[in-house]
């Protein structure tokens, strides 16, 4: 054993913690490469392994309440929802209680393994993970490309009937293939860490969608960042002008068109504050009923 592992041995024993070291491709551990967490969301515990190098949410007692506001947004037990970007299972874990099918995929082969394993540590049965891309989902849904990553689904594709789209993808926000997928879902929960790509996302779907819910949260005190939730239900004039037709918004009069972009501003019912974040679930943004002076 080389004076150097000695002493990072030392050292991980002294402070009790796990040490990673990485160079040249290259990778030394001492101890584990994965942390075990606990998160409690609706009186309900859920244990997560996360393991080095994946993603996961930051603020732990901020990703709760996230959490609990998501799941408080939908349900739908007779029906099965597809989660992209679903990372280790963060969201995909307490949302399995409200859908009878869940379909979660994520490209990242350690994401993907960690997911599976916390799915076993948590004794849940009605979700199936896929190491897809959004794109690629958009293409096997749409029948573009069969995928042998699917093969191993205990219920094809074909069979599963999605009334919710759940998506958390990162900063770049959603390519076009994905929201035109989008559009076509009755519901879409959308967890944003970038505002700016949020909007532009969202202003492409008021086409066929209105925000019905917001929330914000806190997950870094004192900066820019910022965590946005939101809900969008798609409008009913959509929905009875549309079947068999095109677009019937793509030619409206600028009036109608401006007061639909205006409508998108306007969800309702009221706000309050979850300490470090703040859940605006009404009220326009200029007139929202809560306000958090963290807030970067």
């Amino acid at each position: 054993m080389t004076p150097g592992r000695t002493r990072a041995r030392q050292l991980a024993a002294d402070i009790n913690a796990s040490i990673i070291g990485r160079s040249r491709k290259q990778k030394r551990v001492i101890g584990q490469d994965w942390v075990r967490e606990t998160l409690r969301v609706n009186d309900r515990s859920f244990h997560y392994t996360q393991p080095e190098g994946a993603f996961t949410q930051p603020n732990g007692w901020v990703n709760q309440h996230m959490l609990e506001w998501v799941t408080s947004q939908t349900h739908d037990q007779n029906a099965d929802l597809l989660e992209l970007y679903c990372g280790v299972g963060n969201f995909t874990l307490p949302l399995s209680h409200f859908y009878r099918r869940v379909l979660a995929t994520e490209l990242s082969k350690s994401a993907t393994r960690a997911a599976t394993e916390n799915l076993a540590l948590n004794n849940i049965t009605n979700v199936e993970f896929a190491r897809l891309s959004a794109e690629e989902v958009t293409q096997a849904i749409r029948g573009v490309r069969e995928f042998r990553r699917l093969e191993h689904l205990r219920n094809p594709l074909r069979d599963y009937r999605f009334t919710t789209l759940f998506v958390d993808p990162p900063r770049a926000g959603l390519d076009p293939e994905t929201l035109a997928l989008a559009s076509s879902f009755p519901r879409l929960i959308y967890i944003s860490c970038n505002p700016t790509t949020l909007s532009r996302d969202i202003e492409m779907l008021n086409q066929t969608h209105a925000v019905s819910h917001l929330a914000f949260f806190d997950q870094f005190p004192y900066t820019h960042h910022l965590e946005v939730g939101t809900v969008l239900r798609r409008r009913k004039v959509y929905e009875s002008v549309t079947r068999g037709k095109s677009n019937p918004l793509a030619h409206q009069p600028h009036g109608l068109a401006a007061r639909r972009r205006q409508a998108l501003f306007e969800p309702q019912v009221s706000g309050f504050q979850y300490g470090l974040g703040i859940h605006v679930s009404g009220s326009s943004f200029g007139r929202a009923t809560g306000s958090s002076p963290r807030m970067g």
